[in-house]
């Protein structure tokens, strides 16, 4: 018994265009995330951009990723972190407020690469930063972090980033049972 031999073509073209097509989700998935791995020198340039063009008032919010995933606002005026809020509860202790500021995060990513820096041959890192940053003001726009062996993994983005006058109020945060400082 053979096997008719459109039955056999029909088989081969339906075999290729699945193949293709999981070679095209394959290589969406490998580039999907390829932001560029973050070094000393990436680091301190983007610092140095921010330091030079970055706006002193901005309202920012970041989108984070991982086993803590929240949203966070900052509301920055002459360089000083007014208020900020993670998913619309008011960040409270001084330690946490400026976090989410552009220098916050700075601070969080130098921080990364400085244990990257410490780490040698015979101890290695098991750290990789990849991240991006913005390519007018300097901010990190971009930023994920990832620990090998410990299987975490932590990425945030930043969704908003308004500059602002210094007199520009502050909103209220979103959610309406919080009151705020001043009341």
């Amino acid at each position: 018994m053979s096997i008719p031999r459109k039955s056999l073509l029909a088989g081969f073209a339906g075999a290729a265009l699945a193949i293709v097509g999981l070679l095209a989700v394959l290589i969406w998935i490998a580039r999907r995330d390829q932001l560029p791995l973050i070094d000393r020198s990436i680091h301190d340039t983007s610092i140095e951009l921010w330091k030079s063009a970055g706006p002193a008032s901005y309202d920012i919010r970041v989108e984070v990723k991982g086993r803590q995933p929240a949203t966070y606002e900052a509301h920055v005026r002459d360089a000083v972190t007014i208020r900020a809020a993670r998913n619309g509860y008011p960040l409270q202790q001084a330690r946490t407020l400026g976090t989410w500021s552009v220098p916050g995060m700075f601070n969080t990513i130098g921080y990364d690469v400085e244990a990257i820096d410490k780490s040698t041959a015979a101890s290695p890192s098991h750290l990789t930063i990849r991240g991006e940053f913005d390519a007018e003001y300097g901010y990190p726009a971009q930023y994920r972090r990832i620990e090998w062996g410990a299987n975490t993994e932590v990425h945030w983005q930043v969704t908003r980033f308004e500059v602002v006058s210094p007199e520009t109020p502050v909103p209220r945060e979103s959610n309406p049972d919080v009151p705020r400082p001043d009341e």
